[in-house]
Parts: C-alpha cells; structure tokens; sequence
C-alpha cells in the first residue's frame, strides 16, 4: 500500500527543529522553504522510504505541470528529472508505471533537442542518453535517439562514449533494425 505524506507537518517540524526556515518564494502565494545546509537536506531525502520520494517527486513534477503556464518549455528539463527521479524510486519497490517512464523520457528528449539546438552538447548528449534508458524501461525505445546521442557526444569531445554508442548503433543494425540502418 503507498504511503502518504503529510508534507505541511513535515515541514512544520523541521522548521521547530531549526533545521528549515521560510524562504522567498517565486510563485505567488505559494509557502517557501529551505534547509538550512545542504547536508540537512541530503540526510532527510536519504532517511526516506524509496516509494515516498518517488511519490514525491511525481508529486513534485504534476505540481510544475499545472502551475508552469508559459514557462513551460524553460522548466521541462526540471519536470523530466522529478519524472525520471518518480519512475526510478518506483520502480526500485517494484512499483513499474510505464507511462511515468514514458511522460519522462518524451520531457527530457525534447529538453535534449533543445540543449542540442543551443550548442549546448554535453547536456543534450546525456539528455538523450537518459531519455533512451527512459524509453526502454517503458518497452518504446527509440533507436532513432542513438544517432543524436552520438553526434551530441561527438560534438561534446567525448569520443569514447561516442565510440560506445556507435557500437551499440551498429549491433541493432546487424540485428535488422531497417530504421535505424
């Protein structure tokens, strides 16, 4: 059965503790908090159950979904991570939703298309790398992604892994794969 969080309460107790304390926040009439050191923060996502940071972080990414509005595009990348985060916290309890991969991996293709665009290749590179592992995690892999992922890290100066996924290209070719050949 899934935990819930009753994240006011959490919230209210850190803050007692000292260990959090009210923020600016950018949106508004939306409550803001932070730790008080990085440290802090890191021990209380790591003291928490898998499934209720994977609850979390989907929680977290429909929350960007419907308050983005315009700036949706500038916050893709940020919603495919808390996707990506979701499905791999999830899945490691036995918990798969393949359309939480999939939603994850399109947000952080098209996050990558656009690194891609902006010259900005060592993040499209991994990008697609992610969102390919995403895709087939979801049983969708999306050959066509290997190409782009290649010319990405090439154009990044990592040709090892360049080498890798070019080797990785060609056996799917040799395995019949006419669309990616």
């Amino acid at each position: 059965r899934a935990q819930t969080v009753d994240v006011d309460a959490a919230v209210r107790a850190l803050v007692a503790k000292g260990l959090a304390r009210p923020t600016t926040s950018t949106y508004r009439g939306v409550e803001a908090y932070r730790f008080r050191h990085l440290l802090i923060r890191d021990a209380a996502y790591a003291g928490m159950p898998k499934e209720a940071r994977g609850r979390l972080h989907e929680r977290f990414a429909r929350w960007i979904e419907s308050t983005a509005g315009d700036r949706m595009l500038e916050l893709e990348e940020v919603l495919g991570h808390h996707l990506e985060q979701a499905y791999w916290l999830l899945e490691a309890v036995g918990k798969d939703d393949i359309e939480l991969a999939q939603a994850a991996a399109e947000r952080l293709e098209r996050a990558g298309r656009r690194s891609e665009t902006r010259g900005d290749f060592p993040s499209a590179s991994s990008l697609f790398g992610r969102a390919d592992d995403l895709y087939s995690a979801a049983g969708a892999r999306r050959l066509e992604l290997l190409p782009m992922r290649i010319s990405a890290l090439r154009l990044a100066g990592n040709l090892r892994d360049a080498r890798a996924a070019v080797d990785e290209a060609l056996a799917a070719v040799r395995g019949g794969d006419r669309g990616l050949e």
